[in-house]
């Protein structure tokens, strides 16, 4: 009894929920629809999406393709015109330059000759000599400009060359030419004219007669010279013909053919050496120890090309350039006799 009631009392003393009596919601989960169910839909495994699918994986690959195809194209086209436009603008012209330098070299080689030999007086010249310290500056140091320009203009040019190369024969082979011999009386069919023993060239240099057997001084075909303002005497061929201007100062030997030796004379103010001189006048030329020269009355320095001789006498009061010039046809004919003359130089 007292357990129904005790049973009863705690039945009625728990609250009652208020859903107890009341309509139940319940909310299913929507269902995943399928594919290939009977209604039509379409499977993930069906043809249609496995064509629709394909067919747009295989059209992005041929865009790809298609785009790649006009890049490639596009670039060679664009370097096709690179080099065509390099061609005509760069290749093209140097070309035609180079294929026209041939042509004008002669003329151009001819008009400076011309220009040179109508600037430079031969059968009686005057050049126009400064004081004398400024002589070497102008009227010396113009010869032995006009003499390399020229030995450089035979060298290129083909046409020059053969102008009056039968002049420039050495019959006997004994390093003399022919038209060398013929002034100073030696033979042009022996090497030994004199029959020494010792060759018609090495006796000339070395201040000997290839004809008389004796000094070069003895040679009827040589003439001597003296200059008594400077103090200097030399010889040289009978066949030329020596002129003197500006008081002994400038002395013209001249060949008869366009060619000339010329002897120049300034005060040497310093008493400078020839070595000091000439590396002070010619700063820029490298002097090389086989360019000296020295004998009892002076000492020298030749050019690099042997055609100019710049020397002081043994005091050192005077400085003198001695000067092989070529004019004509630009051919070095009388070298030889230019060392004769050279060899006999001296002062008294």
């Amino acid at each position: 009894m007292f357990g129904r009631q005790k049973k009863q009392n705690l039945s009625s003393s728990q609250p009652k929920p208020d859903i107890i009596g009341s309509d139940l919601i319940v909310h299913n989960m929507p269902r995943r629809p399928q594919f290939n169910s009977p209604t039509g839909g379409l499977s993930r495994n069906s043809p249609a999406l496995s064509s629709y699918t394909g067919s747009s994986s295989t059209f992005k690959k041929d865009n790809y393709k298609m785009v790649g195809v006009f890049i490639i194209v596009g670039g060679l086209f664009l370097i096709t015109i690179i080099i065509y436009f390099s061609y005509r603008m760069i290749i093209a012209p140097a070309l035609t330059n180079s294929a026209a330098e041939p042509q004008n070299l002669n003329s151009e080689i001819t008009t400076d000759v011309n220009r040179i030999a109508s600037q430079t007086p031969v059968s009686s010249p005057s050049p126009s000599v400064a004081s004398s310290s400024d002589i070497m500056a102008v009227a010396i140091d113009e010869a032995s400009t006009t003499s390399i320009n020229l030995e450089n203009l035979v060298a290129s040019s083909s046409a020059i060359n053969k102008v009056s190369s039968v002049s420039l024969v050495d019959t006997d082979g004994d390093g003399l030419l022919d038209i060398e011999e013929a002034l100073i009386g030696s033979s042009p069919l022996l090497a030994d004219s004199d029959g020494d023993s010792y060759g018609d060239l090495a006796e000339l240099i070395d201040g000997y007669d290839p004809v008389t057997a004796s000094s070069i001084n003895n040679n009827p075909n040589l003439a001597p010279y003296y200059n008594e303002q400077i103090g200097y005497k030399l010889i040289y061929p009978k066949g030329w013909e020596l002129a003197s201007a500006q008081d002994g100062n400038l002395i013209t030997i001249s060949t008869g053919d366009d060619s000339l030796v010329q002897i120049s004379a300034a005060d040497n103010l310093e008493g400078a050496s020839i070595i000091n001189w000439y590396e002070t006048s010619f700063a820029s030329d490298l002097l090389e120890y086989e360019r000296l020269q020295n004998t009892t009355t002076w000492e020298g320095v030749k050019s690099s090309d042997g055609l100019n001789l710049y020397l002081t006498d043994k005091l050192r009061r005077q400085i003198l350039v001695v000067s092989y010039i070529s004019v004509g046809d630009g051919q070095i004919k009388y070298n030889n006799l230019f060392k004769m003359i050279i060899k006999s130089l001296s002062f008294e």
